[in-house]
C-alpha cells in the first residue's frame, strides 16, 4: 500500500491549465517560471503566487526532455536568460502503449527568455555523442558551459559561449564509469578547446522551491 507524505508548510494556491506539463524550472533575477510541455514551452509571472501569468509560448516537440535547466550570464554587458533543453527522443511507443523507449539522445536547444514576453529559440547543437536527457550548467548565473547526461559511461561538455552556436567541447568518460581510464579523454565532433581537463569536473545541481504551482 502507498505511503503518502504530505507537509503542513506547503499549499496549492493556484493552477495555470497546461497541455501535458512534463517539467519547470523557476528563473534566479526575475520571479518567472518555465514549463516545458510535449509541445511548448512557456513562460509564467509568478510574482503573484496566486495568480501566475502566461506571458508567452513557444512551440518545440521535447518529448522526452524530463528536466530544463535555467541559465544566465552577462554577455557585452547585458544579462542574458536562457534555458537549456536536451533533446533525447528516439522512438516514442503506439499511443496504446505509453511506456516508450529513451535512448541515444544527442541534440540541446536553447530557448533565450530574456523578455518573458518573447522567448524564442537561439541556439541548437546536433553532434552530442550521448544522450542528452537532461543538461546542467555547473553554476547557474554565470552558465558558459552546460554537462550532458551522458551514457554508455561518457557525457559530453557543451560550450555556450555563442548561444546562437553552441558546440560540443569535449567528450569524457564518467568518474562513476567502471571503464575510467587515463585515455577517457576524447576529441569534440564539433571543435577543439585548450581547457584543462580539470576545469571540466561536473557541479552538483541546486535546485530552487516555492510553495506555488503553476501548473
Amino acid at each position: 500500500m502507498p505511503v503518502f507524505v504530505a507537509s503542513d508548510n506547503v499549499e496549492l494556491v493556484a493552477a495555470f491549465p497546461e497541455t501535458l506539463g512534463i517539467s519547470g524550472v523557476f528563473g534566479i533575477s526575475s520571479p518567472h517560471f518555465y514549463m516545458s510541455t510535449t509541445d511548448s514551452i512557456s513562460a509564467f509571472n509568478v510574482r503573484d503566487p496566486s495568480f501566475p501569468v502566461l506571458t508567452d509560448t513557444i512551440v518545440i516537440a521535447n518529448f522526452e526532455n524530463e528536466s530544463m535547466t535555467y541559465g544566465e550570464r552577462v554577455i557585452n554587458g547585458k544579462l542574458r536568460k536562457f534555458i537549456l533543453v536536451g533533446i533525447d527522443l528516439v522512438k516514442a511507443s503506439p499511443t496504446e502503449e505509453p511506456q516508450h523507449v529513451n535512448v541515444g539522445g544527442g541534440e540541446m536547444i536553447i530557448i533565450d527568455v530574456t523578455d518573458p514576453n518573447d522567448i524564442k529559440q537561439v541556439g541548437r547543437v546536433s553532434d552530442v555523442p550521448n544522450s542528452t536527457h537532461t543538461v546542467a550548467c555547473v553554476r547557474e548565473t554565470a552558465c558558459r558551459y552546460a554537462y550532458t547526461a551522458g551514457s554508455r559511461g561518457k557525457y559530453s561538455i557543451i560550450d555556450l559561449t555563442n548561444l546562437s552556436a553552441p558546440k560540443v567541447l569535449k567528450t569524457l568518460r564518467s568518474p562513476a564509469s567502471r571503464e575510467t581510464s587515463s585515455s577517457s579523454v576524447e576529441p569534440a565532433t564539433s571543435g577543439t578547446s585548450t581547457t584543462p581537463a580539470t576545469a571540466c569536473t561536473p557541479g552538483r545541481a541546486v535546485q530552487r522551491s516555492s510553495t506555488s504551482s503553476t501548473r
